[in-house]
C-alpha cells in the first residue's frame, strides 16, 4: 500500500507529499543515511532550506551516531540539485554523475531522480546490466570453497567478509561498506543460520537415520540435557559442523554412508544456496 502511495506521489510530482511521506516513514537505523538524502532532495525541490534544517534538528541525536559521512555529503549536494533542478551547471552534472556511477549510490539515485528526463541531457550512470547475469555451472571445488566461506563468515571477527560475485561466478573478499559492492550482484555468503536448516540438509543428503544418530551421540556437546526440538530452534555454529565431521569419522565403518559424505553434504548445501541467489 505504501509503495503504491509513493508511486502515485511521484506520478503527480508531489514533492510536498514525498517529503512528508519519507519524513514519517519508519526505517531502521541502517536506512537513516538514505532517508536524509531523500528528505534533502525533496526539500530542495520545494526550495525550502527550512524543511531540511528542521528534519536534521529533530533527528540530530540519531544522525550524529548512525549517519554515514559520505551519504551526508551526498545529501547536501542533493539539496542543491533539487533546488536548481532542472538547471544544472556543468559542475553539477559532473559531480552528480560521479555519485550515479558508483554502485553504492546507484539504486538510491535511480529512485530519487525519477523525473530526470527533465534535465537538459542524459546522465551517465552505473551500468546495472551485470544484475542480469545468471549462473548454473559450478565446479565441485568451488562448491567446497563456498561452504568454507560461509563457515568463515559465521566465525569471522574481522571486517573482511566473503562475498559471492554473480557477475564473475567467483568469491571475493570485501568489507560491508566497500564501494565495489553491487546490489544484486554481490551476496555475502550466508547459510545454515539455524540448526533446523542443518538437520534438514543432513536428512536430504545423507538420510534421516544419520541425522538422528548424530544428535543422539552429540546432544551433550550441543546443549546438555536439551530436547531435540529445542536444539532445532537455536542458531547454527561451525562448531556443530565440526562435531558432525568427527561423528562421521568415528562411525564410518559402522553406519551406511555414501562415498565422501562430508563433501557431498557441503556441496549440496552450497549448490542449493547458489541456485537460490542466481534466481534473484
Amino acid at each position: 500500500m505504501n509503495l503504491e502511495k509513493e508511486k502515485q506521489l511521484k506520478a503527480d510530482k508531489n514533492f510536498e507529499g514525498l517529503l512528508e511521506y519519507w519524513k514519517s516513514k519508519s526505517i531502521g537505523v541502517g536506512g537513516l543515511s538514505e532517508k536524509i538524502c531523500r528528505v534533502s532532495y525533496y526539500s530542495g525541490r520545494l526550495k525550502s532550506q527550512e524543511k531540511i534544517k528542521n528534519f536534521i534538528e529533530e533527528n540530530r541525536g540519531l544522525i550524529s551516531v548512525f549517519s554515514d559521512v559520505d551519504y551526508f555529503q551526498l545529501a547536501e549536494f542533493l539539496f542543491r540539485i533539487g533546488y536548481v533542478f532542472p538547471h544544472l551547471s556543468d559542475d553539477d552534472f559532473s559531480t552528480l554523475e560521479k555519485f550515479y556511477s558508483n554502485p553504492k549510490y546507484f539504486d538510491l539515485l535511480e529512485d530519487i531522480l525519477f523525473d530526470k528526463e527533465g534535465l537538459s541531457r542524459t546522465l551517465k550512470k552505473f551500468d546495472s546490466s551485470a544484475r542480469q547475469i545468471r549462473n548454473d555451472n559450478f565446479a565441485e571445488d568451488f562448491l567446497i570453497e563456498v561452504f568454507n566461506s560461509a563457515m568463515y563468515n559465521q566465525d569471522n571477527e574481522d571486517d573482511e567478509v566473503h562475498f559471492y560475485d554473480r557477475q564473475k561466478n567467483a568469491i571475493m573478499k570485501m568489507n560491508f561498506d566497500d564501494n565495489r559492492i553491487i546490489n544484486k550482484v554481490h551476496f555475502p555468503i550466508q547459510f545454515l543460520t539455524s540448526f533446523r536448516e542443518f538437520a534438514t540438509s543432513i536428512d536430504e543428503v545423507l538420510g534421516e537415520n544419520i541425522r538422528k544418530a548424530y544428535f543422539e551421540a552429540n546432544i551433550d556437546e550441543i546443549i546438555p540435557g536439551a530436547s531435540y526440538e529445542s536444539i532445532l530452534s537455536i542458531g547454527f555454529s561451525p562448531y556443530y559442523f565440526d562435531l558432525f565431521k568427527e561423528f562421521v569419522d568415528k562411525n564410518e565403518d559402522e553406519i551406511d554412508l555414501p562415498d565422501e559424505p562430508i563433501n557431498k553434504l557441503m556441496k549440496s548445501i552450497s549448490l542449493k544456496w547458489l541456485e537460490k541467489v542466481n534466481q534473484l
